[in-house]
């Protein structure tokens, strides 16, 4: 019998790489929609960043999911949110800031046109002491600005301690020439005395300007 018909070994190649091509072709296509969703996520993520990074500190991106990219995205929502509540926080600072400065600014302005109208030694001492305690206030405000204005700073540890008001409230009673009428000669609370002082000032001072021509009178 004749002998059997053996295909050529280019046929035989060309068999091998026809296999490989639909290899290739179902595991790129298998593949595919895998590598575009990875693909999406990425650029959404991208441009989430790009969007915190001009300024719109609100920005989040989507963090479903439990992969590498869902990781990276969860570590940027978490930084994000921080950011925008230190920008926040300092923002609130600098406005109360701006709110404070007025106060001894004013009190000061006041004191000196005071004082070079005054001849009385007594009257002079006491406005020099005034401007003197308000050049201090504007120190320690200007120091907690500088403080917080430092984004590596640590949070401020608050240590409160006992804090005699009614010694506090009968000085800034007097600065604002209101009444002070306490039941009590001691009245200890725990606070910080500065921040205590500040806001005796505020308040006297508020009802002041905006109590009309009525006296003002602190129980």
């Amino acid at each position: 019998p004749p002998p059997a018909l053996q295909p050529p070994p280019w046929a035989r190649g060309a068999g091998l790489v026809a296999l490989l091509v639909l290899l290739f072709v179902a595991v790129a296509a298998g593949a595919f929609p895998v590598v575009r969703r990875l693909t999406r996520r990425l650029e959404s993520l991208k441009h989430g960043v790009e969007r915190f990074g001009a300024g719109a500190l609100g920005q989040r991106v989507d963090a479903s999911g439990r992969d590498e990219v869902a990781a990276v995205a969860a570590s940027f929502n978490q930084a994000a949110e921080r950011i925008e509540a230190l920008v926040a926080s300092h923002k609130n600072l600098l406005a109360n800031a701006s709110h404070e400065l007025r106060s001894p600014l004013a009190r000061m302005k006041m004191a000196l046109s005071m004082l070079d109208d005054t001849h009385d030694p007594a009257q002079r001492e006491r406005l020099a002491r005034e401007v003197r305690t308000n050049i201090g206030e504007l120190d320690a405000l200007v120091e907690e600005v500088l403080l917080a204005s430092r984004l590596d700073a640590q949070a401020a540890t608050f240590t409160p301690a006992p804090v005699d008001v009614i010694p506090l409230a009968a000085e800034q009673a007097a600065q604002v020439g209101a009444e002070l009428q306490a039941r009590d000669t001691r009245l200890v609370v725990p606070g910080d005395e500065r921040l205590l002082r500040r806001a005796l000032r505020n308040l006297l001072e508020n009802a002041r300007r905006y109590g009309g021509d009525g006296e003002v009178t602190l129980y």
